[in-house]
């Protein structure tokens, strides 16, 4: 393995690229359930879990990019994804109790909460996928 790997800029630039894996996979995985109905009780709680997952997955890998930025002397970048990973965290603390209120009393509405929150979760990812794309020239401009 090359010691360049190794150093902050090295580290912060694979910390980045981890962090983007599950905005990516939330990206995919979650136009899958258009190909479902969400009434189905199954695929509803498949949903809750992707969503629930992702936002964890973002929060923590987050943080460790936090880490990777702070050891690498950018403090401001690594003050941005801290912002990001406390919007995840945040984001799922609004969407999965919403989505655990709408599984446990289902009714009529249930597949439109479960959409509706769905079609939120994706904008939400797009908007910080956009974000973490558009800053990796800047950030790496050698890379």
């Amino acid at each position: 393995m090359s010691t360049q790997a190794l150093n902050p800029s090295g580290l912060s630039l694979m910390a980045t690229i981890v962090l983007i894996f599950p905005m990516v996979y939330f990206a995919f995985a979650s136009l899958t359930f258009f190909l479902r109905p969400l009434s189905d009780p199954v695929v509803g709680r498949m949903l809750r879990g992707l969503v629930n997952a992702w936002l964890l997955a973002v929060t923590g890998l987050g943080m460790l990019a936090v880490l990777a930025f702070m050891a690498a002397g950018q403090p401001r970048v690594a003050a941005g994804l801290a912002l990001l990973a406390a919007c995840a965290l945040a984001a799922r603390g609004w969407a999965v109790p919403r989505m655990d209120a709408a599984l446990r009393a289902p009714g009529r509405d249930t597949a439109a909460i479960l959409r509706r929150l769905q079609l939120a979760g994706i904008a939400y990812n797009l908007a910080e996928l956009t974000i973490m794309l558009g800053s990796i020239p800047r950030l790496f401009p050698a890379a």
